[in-house]
């Protein structure tokens, strides 16, 4: 018999959080999820959250708090009273967490309650609030296995990094017209967007336009900066650079199948998309990200050979542009090296994350009360 279950998702990185929300969804059709996360996009700022947009497109129920995103400790005490607020509401079964400031206030709150608790880790080391959180946590589940040193070895599994489904399922025909004529070469900077690579791009931008058909997801930041490099190229060379603030899922998978060569930053689920599709790539990991986790994911890309990275706080625009000719030129070798390393991804990590969180439940359901 079918067991109604409420699990509570919550956490700073929701793209993998999305993709294991997709997975119980599609295993467990009589199961209901709900979602705790930030309902600003920065501290002290009334601009909503792109997360708050990406799980209402889900059809997942989504519960703000106003966590922020930093360790100020009176954001996570009002995060944590606001948490406790809705686990005390909504009763889940289990909380599963993503890590993430947001997340602790969250984690917390299920401790308190006697609620279970799992967490995962989308980096090679361990975020400061996950290593809090694996105190409280039943399951860590982990992306790689170098950051499983970092945790309770009994409690800790590797599971992979979780990535959407449709990833692996590109549509036919992009909505983007694109001229078809030249190879192509998508830069991101991630969900949000990044203004510090989009400077260091935007001068090549005119040259660039002649060997390549761009793809430039800029975010909401940069996109009206784009839009001016747009209208000063030529009629002809318009078309072959495409500005968009953001990237639907469906167009996404479609660019990663035919990109060539991708510029991007260096955050968890963007180098885990890249390896797993088997894409060759530059990367500017952000200097400043928690504990240098994008220079660990950058470096950790580019052992595998199927990517160059360099470094913003030193990155001219010629430079940039010299590398990204050695790797166009070395194409095939990077290539080489990128199926390789997608050969190695394990791409049913969602699937082992939700087979945790039944196992945790069902154990909860086993024992006494």
């Amino acid at each position: 018999m079918k067991q109604y279950r409420k699990i509570c998702i919550t956490g700073g990185h929701p793209t993998p959080a999305i993709a294991v929300a997709e997975t119980l969804k599609s295993l467990h059709p009589d199961w209901k999820i709900v979602w705790i996360g930030r309902n600003i996009a920065l501290d002290d700022s009334s601009i909503p959250a792109e997360e708050e947009s990406l799980v209402r497109q889900q059809n997942i129920r989504f519960l703000g708090i106003r966590a922020g995103r930093s360790s100020h400790p009176l954001q996570i005490f009002l995060g944590f009273f606001q948490a406790f607020g809705h686990c005390l509401r909504e009763k889940p079964d289990c909380i599963v967490s993503f890590g993430g400031y947001v997340a602790l206030p969250v984690a917390a709150a299920g401790w308190l309650l006697q609620i279970p608790i799992i967490t995962h880790e989308q980096t090679h080391g361990a975020g400061l609030t996950n290593r809090i959180i694996a105190g409280m946590a039943r399951r860590i589940c982990v992306s790689f296995r170098e950051s499983m040193r970092y945790f309770p070895v009994k409690k800790t599994i590797l599971t992979g990094l979780p990535l959407r489904r449709k990833l692996f399922q590109p549509v036919k025909k992009s909505q983007l017209n694109l001229d078809g004529h030249m190879p192509m070469l998508y830069i991101t900077g991630g969900s949000t967007g990044a203004v510090s690579l989009n400077k260091i791009l935007f001068p090549l931008i005119f040259a660039l336009v002649d060997h390549w058909c761009i793809v430039h997801q800029t975010g909401r930041v940069s996109y009206e900066d784009a839009i001016r490099v747009k209208e000063s190229l030529g009629a002809e060379k318009k078309g072959r650079y495409i500005v968009q603030k953001f990237i639907a899922l469906d167009e996404l998978a479609w660019l990663y199948a035919h990109a060539r060569i991708v510029i991007a930053r260096a955050g968890a689920n963007t180098v885990g998309e890249l390896a797993a599709l088997g894409k060759v790539s530059v990367l500017l990991p952000l200097p400043w990200s928690s504990d240098q986790e994008q220079q660990a994911n950058a470096r950790w890309l580019e052992s595998s050979g199927s990517a160059v990275v360099l470094s913003q706080q030193t990155t001219t625009p010629a430079l940039l542009a010299k590398a990204l000719h050695l790797v166009d030129v070395n194409f095939e070798i990077y290539k080489r090296h990128a199926d390789q390393m997608r050969a190695l991804m394990t791409h049913d990590a969602s699937v082992l994350v939700a087979a945790e969180i039944a196992l945790i439940l069902e154990h909860v359901r086993k024992s006494p009360h």
